[in-house]
């Protein structure tokens, strides 16, 4: 409703009407408050209040008469009858206290009811005091009724449009301000000003309703509005004009409703280009115009970021980073037969090296969008897809062209190389990461049942080689997957394999491992060993044996903690007193922590190369088959054998080629009172496990030891009724070769 605004939430912040300067045209009457003060020949201040009968009794002059005096007129009117007793003198008169009026508001109020308001109160005050018209009352046709007669008639739409309020009026007591009910509502929307309902008077044209409206808006439709409008209270009707004079002068009946058209926001001749641009914006479209006709020089396509990155001082991280995507651009068109929006895509390099194909030309209304190398790109009808984790793992868009073929899409090695920066997509697989040339996928969607299809092909035939076989002609939609070698393993004979070597080698290094290569014939074509290597103490890892070897030890501690708490639960079931319940909780604690030290125990992944101690040239090395990742340390021979464990002194001890494991255990003050003398053992320098019994040999029948070798007392393990499963937790070490790093943990326990 137009102007129902005017009445919700009225300020309350304005200052009450009786504190308001007093208009010259202002009456004075009974119960105003006048404010005198007198000075020259006689000096006076007064303040007096009007009697009902309009007058005022001054001092020493007598009764005087100012009812229905105006303000402007009270001070000369003063000075004359106090002139009539006194001579040389000034005053000044002001009003204090005024007046109080009661009025009537009825009708189609928000708030009828009976209002004591100040005299200087008018029809609009009152009406705001009011609530103004309900939804229900007019705001056209408010009537001011004194002594029975109307005094004047006040339209708030004259207030609202034109900010006219000469029909207001001042009120005195008992003046009655109705509201009659609404008239017609006539309603109007679209393109207008000020789209609302408006109260019409009766007879009220088009033209009538639009200038209440405020007129048309710029991107109105002038030729065509609709009129919707109840005839005779049975039916709906709808009629169809233009804004002609004829028109403008129809007549509008309550319940009408207008509704003014916009024209289309439709450009005519404009074309849209957006994206990784320097000005992106709307330009003039013309007959014949192509994409490249957009842009004046190449420095169109390097947009306002760019340069703010590069007057900041930014750096990239890789060595060659387009800022545009040359290969991939859309066209957004309105197909004017299906009303469908298509996108198609072009290959911006080439329209800009003068590809008619590419340079496309463009129609009214088409949105073209040229992107940065990392946006995100729209799925256009012919876009071919390329994937692969050495292009970053991201899927980049090609345009699809009747004819063009795997090489097309992927001419040679050295573009992925140089166009998807390939080595910094290696990332941490590092050497390892090299594209699998042997193998490829193809996508391909078939659009006879939608079902998609993959075919398989050689991207070395294809790529390096253009074999028409492998070298497939594209479909629009079809997406190419690529892999490096990690992805899908390849036969070891293709296999690109990297040994490292260290120590006391000739030429210690990483290599590249030739197809079918043994250790022995690649520390032969590597420089051999150094004069001070120690063949027998060398260590060889893998890393496939090291997750075979991690994956069985897992597993025997599962089983090992899984025994523990079973024996645990069934010996608590014998327990009689709550001592031994604590003691088997104790017991049990530290077998649980037993357990916890095995857990952090990793697997090496060394591999026995069962050398003996009398053969160390190179050709005593086994023709082991390398694999990638192979690890080959040679160490300097040692001059020490060590003994660890339950002994009095562990400690390493000068070799002595004569000398026997026992003599070195006398020489670490022999087993403590702890130790396991039923289950000491050897590690080789070579990574072997050698078990002996020192009490059912002498000296002479000791096993013989070799430099480097370390003889291990164990711990005597207290036995519980199943302590049988915790006596041979040694042979984990054992059974996965795990040598010192085994010993390390053992020490430990």
């Amino acid at each position: 409703m137009f102007g129902q605004e005017l009445f919700s939430d009225v300020p309350s912040t304005f200052a009450p009407v009786d504190r308001v300067p007093v208009v010259p045209d202002y009456q004075v009457g009974p119960g105003d408050e006048l404010v005198i003060r007198i000075w020259g020949q006689i000096e006076v201040d007064l303040r007096l209040l009007i009697d009902r009968d309009g007058t005022i009794n001054i001092p020493r002059v007598g009764v005087v008469n100012v009812a229905g005096v105006k303000f402007q007129d009270l001070q000369p009117h003063l000075k004359r009858e106090i002139g009539k007793v006194f001579r040389n003198f000034e005053l000044n008169v002001t009003l204090g206290q005024l007046r109080s009026l009661q009025v009537f508001v009825v009708g189609y109020a928000k708030k009828p009811g009976s209002y004591t308001v100040s005299s200087l109160s008018t029809l609009v005050n009152t009406i705001f005091a009011a609530g103004g018209p309900s939804a229900r009352g007019s705001m056209r046709n408010i009537q001011l009724k004194r002594a029975g007669k109307v005094v004047t008639e006040f339209d708030f739409y004259d207030l609202l449009r034109r900010g006219d309020k000469s029909k207001d009026v001042s009120l005195i007591s008992g003046d009655v301000i109705y509201i009659p009910p609404i008239g017609d509502l006539v309603a109007i929307a679209g393109s207008v000003n000020t789209p609302a309902i408006y109260e019409l008077k009766k007879g009220a044209s088009l033209e009538e309703l639009l200038d209440l409206a405020g007129g048309l808006t710029i991107t109105a439709q002038g030729q065509k509005v609709t009129l919707e409008r109840i005839v005779d209270r049975k039916i709906r009707q709808v009629d169809e004009f233009t804004l002609d004079q004829a028109g403008l002068s129809r007549k509008i009946a309550g319940g009408d409703v207008v509704n003014v058209f916009s024209i289309s926001p439709r450009f005519d001749n404009a074309i849209v280009l957006r994206g990784n641009v320097a000005a992106p914006a709307r330009y003039p479209w013309r007959q014949g115009m192509r994409v490249m006709d957009l842009f004046v020089d190449k420095n169109a396509l390097i947009p306002t970021t760019y340069w703010q990155r590069q007057n900041a001082g930014a750096g990239i991280t890789r060595h060659s980073r387009r800022e545009v995507n040359w290969d991939y651009a859309t066209v957004q068109r309105l197909d004017g037969d299906k009303l469908s929006t298509r996108i198609v895509a072009f290959d911006l390099g080439k329209a800009i090296r003068g590809d008619a194909t590419e340079n496309m030309e463009l129609r009214a209304g088409d949105i073209v969008s040229i992107f940065g190398v990392d946006d995100a790109l729209p799925r256009a009808e012919n876009e071919i897809t390329l994937s692969g984790s050495v292009l970053g793992g991201q899927k980049w868009k090609f345009v699809w062209r009747e004819g063009k073929r795997i090489r097309d899409i992927i001419p040679s090695a050295q573009w992925l190389a140089d166009y998807y920066d390939y080595w910094f997509n290696m990332g941490g697989n590092g050497l390892r990461s090299e594209i699998n040339w042997d193998h490829a996928n193809l996508i391909r969607l078939q659009p006879q049942d939608l079902t998609k299809t993959l075919l398989s092909f050689d991207l070395g035939q294809a790529v390096l080689e253009g074999e028409a076989t492998n070298n497939i002609a594209l479909n629009p939609g079809d997406e190419i997957s690529i892999y490096s070698k990690t992805e899908y393993p390849v036969p070891v004979a293709k296999q690109t394999v990297y040994v490292r070597i260290e120590g006391e080698v000739n030429r210690p290094g990483q290599y590249r491992v030739l197809p079918g290569e043994t250790l022995r014939q690649f520390l032969a074509r590597t420089g051999g060993l150094s004069p001070n290597a120690y063949l027998y103490g060398s260590e060889f890892t893998r890393e496939s044996t090291r997750v075979l070897q991690q994956k069985g030890l897992n597993e025997a501690v599962d089983r090992l903690e899984t025994d523990v708490q079973r024996n645990f639960a069934t010996s608590a079931q014998g327990t009689i007193n709550k001592d031994d319940t604590e003691t088997l909780k104790a017991f049990m604690q530290g077998q649980m922590g037993l357990v916890g030290k095995l857990r952090q125990t990793k697997a090496m992944g060394r591999i026995v190369l069962d050398l003996q101690p009398s053969r160390l040239a190179l050709s005593d090395l086994p023709d082991l088959v390398l694999e990638d990742g192979d690890r080959f340390y040679v160490p300097p021979k040692p001059s020490t054998v060590s003994v660890l464990g339950a002994v009095y002194n562990q400690n390493s001890f000068i070799y002595r080629p004569e000398k026997r494991a026992t003599e070195y255990l006398q020489q670490a003050g022999g087993s403590i009172p702890t130790g396991d003398t039923d289950h000491m053992y050897i590690v080789k320098a070579n990574g072997e496990v050698m078990v002996f019994r020192s009490g059912l040999m002498g000296i002479a029948g000791a096993p013989q030891v070799m430099p480097g070798d370390a003889v291990v007392v164990p711990e005597r393990l207290k036995y519980f009724n199943w302590a049988r499963e915790l006596r041979d937790w040694t042979q984990i070490f054992y059974q996965f070769a795990l040598g010192v790093a085994g010993l390390k943990v053992l020490k430990d326990l």
